[in-house]
């Protein structure tokens, strides 16, 4: 089920369709032969498996800079980057084992502090996005939920080694309207508030696991409802309020989840009020990390562009939670998350109060 495309923005890693391979064997090729991937990417002692352009400064072309059978040193590295070239390409028939290439080495990737901390974090969101459109698109293949249990791992060991990398991960957020973006965006903005929270690394794992799974649900629901231009019908709002427990059942049988993390996927539009779906929870019968998940998803949910609604900034949307969702929300969460987004920092606070680690 083919639930979105990426639509590119300046700096994006854009996965492409594959196209036939004589691309690839071609030692050059014009601009709309090949897609751009950071220089960054490219791990030392690592075998891409595919050939690396880059522009020697002709026009539209691109020179053979590295073939895809040998392997690459922080020479090969170094060497681009004094001439001032931080990026390399790819040709789009290989965009399949470009993508699993850097997913393979993302854990080694982010744990290289020699590389720019904003650059490592555009990689990571990238991937993460990547890794959701496949999970949307096979929801039943079980190697797509392992990829993206790994990815969860490599993005709590990044918070925990360092709060402020969330700083550097701020400006790679995408505010379109996507699942698979708003998923990215969710587990991040809530793994980040976890980790202020004072979560232990296993904690927050678990946390980050249902936060990029909280919709995988609506890869159940016809993508006619989901992307509808204007608000649902009664009917369609019934079927898309199915969306948690179904992403449930598509998950209950994985022996990957802890679960802890299918709570959060079922809990995550319960509300403190009780007036939240699917089980009409009150605030106390909500465990802490679906309350965590509500908060955030419901932030993103209004500072990106909709169908039928306009997005808002950053700030108004905290006052609006504020002043219209009290009672629907856990008021010490939001005021951790507002300090969170303010100091744009995701080391724990001295005292997080009224927000229990574990059930509410």
């Amino acid at each position: 089920m083919d639930h979105e495309r990426p639509v590119e923005e300046e700096g994006d890693v854009v996965w492409p369709r594959d196209t036939p391979e004589e691309t690839a064997e071609d030692p050059q090729g014009n601009q709309e032969d090949c897609f751009p991937i950071p220089l960054s990417a490219l791990q030392p002692d690592s075998i891409t498996g595919f050939d690396v352009f880059f522009r020697p400064g002709i026009e539209d072309l691109h020179a053979l800079f590295l073939k895809a059978d040998i392997p690459v040193t922080e020479a090969h590295r170094q060497d681009l980057s004094e001439q001032g070239i931080q990026e390399v390409y790819v040709a789009k028939a290989d965009s399949t084992r470009c993508m699993r290439y850097i997913e393979e080495g993302l854990a080694g990737i982010m744990a290289d502090k020699a590389l720019d901390g904003t650059k490592r974090a555009k990689i990571l969101y990238d991937t993460a996005v990547q890794i959701v459109r496949d999970v949307m698109d096979e929801p039943f293949n079980d190697e797509t939920i392992t990829r993206a249990v790994a990815l969860t791992d490599t993005l709590t060991t990044w918070l925990f080694d360092e709060p402020k990398h969330l700083a550097h991960i701020f400006g790679s957020l995408s505010f379109r309207n996507l699942i698979a973006t708003h998923s990215v965006n969710v587990c991040i903005l809530g793994s980040a508030l976890g980790r202020r929270l004072g979560l232990s690394q296993d904690e927050l794992k678990t946390l980050s696991t249902g936060l990029l799974l909280h919709d995988l649900g609506k890869s159940m629901i016809d993508e006619a409802i989901l992307t509808k231009s204007g608000r649902p019908t009664e009917d369609e709002w019934e079927i898309i309020k199915s969306h948690p427990e179904k992403g449930v059942e598509l998950l209950e049988h994985s022996e990957q989840l802890d679960p802890l993390s299918l709570t959060v996927i079922r809990q995550h539009h319960e509300k403190c009020s009780g007036n939240g779906y699917p089980a009409g929870l009150k605030a106390r019968e909500i465990h802490s990390y679906a309350k965590i998940a509500m908060l955030v998803d419901v932030y993103d949910a209004m500072t990106t562009q909709r169908s039928y609604a306009q997005a808002i900034d950053a700030y108004p949307a905290l006052r609006t939670m504020q002043s219209e969702m009290g009672p629907e929300v856990d008021s010490q969460l939001l005021r951790q998350f507002i300090f969170m987004l303010s100091t744009r920092t995701a080391k724990p606070a001295r005292a997080a109060k009224g927000a229990p680690r574990r059930a509410a």
